[in-house]
């Protein structure tokens, strides 16, 4: 599946299920505090941390479609970015 899949995938979704569509910080809040921990453990708790990724991801598509952001777009920017920024910190040493 591509992003843009996900992303129409998640807005038909949000049409047909308008009360569940809120966007909340409690999965991403959860990731960032007991994320390291999941990934340490990730032999034990693979399940547990897939099932916090996809939610997170899920949070993300519904903001992404809330904001009208093409992410697929969004994502090829960042890493242009990045990638220009490393060459010209190469450049510099």
């Amino acid at each position: 599946m591509t992003i843009k899949e996900a992303q129409e995938l998640a807005e038909a979704w949000a049409h047909k299920h308008p009360e569940q569509d809120s966007y909340n910080h409690t999965t991403l809040n959860q990731l960032t505090a007991d994320g390291s921990e999941l990934i340490d453990g990730a032999a034990e708790n693979n399940s547990e941390l897939s099932q916090m990724l996809s939610n997170v991801m899920w949070k993300i598509l519904l903001l992404a479609n809330k904001g009208n952001i093409d992410l697929t777009s969004a994502l090829i920017d960042n890493l242009e970015r990045k990638n220009s920024h490393n060459r010209r910190s190469k450049e510099t040493k």
